[in-house]
């Protein structure tokens, strides 16, 4: 089979054609990563975590007013439990955002 005569101008055409059809299935096969939607996932994430920390340690101090309030021990007790769980939780979060940092660490260029 013989191939079709074309100008150079014609040719170069051709490949850019067949260039920006082949760029255009590779973009179809992966779909392009954005790092900026990782951080800013990360960002809200991490925003979320540190409201929560803030209204844990408010919850704490209403706590140990009360505990100081009413020294009787079953609400000592009671309000010493409430007190380890919110500690609890707030060390949580603390490792969530470090950890969600962390994810943050490979968008910085």
């Amino acid at each position: 089979m013989s191939e079709p005569v074309l100008t150079p101008a014609e040719w170069k055409r051709v490949r850019e054609y067949d260039e920006r059809c082949q760029r255009e299935i590779e973009a179809a096969e992966r779909p392009p990563v954005r790092p900026d939607f990782v951080k800013e996932l990360c960002d809200a994430m991490e925003k979320e975590a540190l409201e929560e920390i803030r209204e844990i340690q408010e919850e704490i101090g209403v706590l140990t007013k009360c505990r100081e309030t009413f020294p009787a021990r079953e609400s000592v007790e009671n309000t010493n439990v409430l007190i380890w769980q919110l500690r609890y939780k707030m060390e949580e979060n603390r490792d969530d955002i470090t950890r969600w940092r962390s994810y943050k660490e490979p968008c910085r260029v």
